[in-house]
């Protein structure tokens, strides 16, 4: 795992296989973690314009709605959610 940017309340890792979203997601009072991977769409994007592409993602996943109905493809295992937090924090 690949911890390659960071915002204010965000990162972007990568791993040999795909991209992934380390979130805040919610309110303040009902704040929690958002991990999830990126479309392929998203990933080219982010590749060839920046992190500015992603905004319209992370802002969608900032409401915890959203992020509890995500999609199948954008899930990521126990284990994947583990190495991103060890990666982005040691």
């Amino acid at each position: 795992m690949e911890h390659l940017k960071s915002g204010s309340l965000w990162s972007i890792c990568k791993d040999d296989e795909n991209y992934y979203i380390r979130q805040l997601s919610g309110s303040m009072h009902s704040e929690t973690e958002a991990i999830y991977k990126l479309t392929n769409q998203e990933v080219n994007s982010y590749l060839s314009e920046g992190v500015g592409s992603l905004s319209k993602t992370i802002n969608h996943f900032s409401d915890l709605g959203n992020y509890c109905n995500r999609s199948e493809e954008r899930k990521v295992s126990g284990e994947i959610g583990l190495a991103i937090r060890r990666c982005i924090f040691g």
